[in-house]
């Protein structure tokens, strides 16, 4: 069962970040940028097994709103 602090763990070593929370966002530290961002998403969408449509994207540029999007997708077990 993947938790929302699986997800802070995975992001944060995705990104290569010391530490983040949920109200990390992309802008808001030094590494994740437009081009970390695409990476992100697609290690996201393999990790946890979904597809993120294109139009999502955008909307994903902050931890909290990417642990709602699993939750969404029914990809975490909280």
């Amino acid at each position: 069962m993947t938790t929302n602090d699986d997800v802070l763990t995975f992001i944060q070593k995705s990104l290569e970040l010391e530490e983040i929370d949920s109200t990390t966002a992309m802008g808001s530290v030094f590494g994740w940028d437009s081009l970390k961002h695409v990476e992100l998403i697609l290690d996201i969408s393999e990790k946890f097994n979904v597809e993120i449509p294109p139009d999502r994207i955008g909307e994903l540029t902050q931890v909290s709103a990417i642990i709602d999007f699993l939750n969404e997708e029914g990809a975490l077990g909280n």
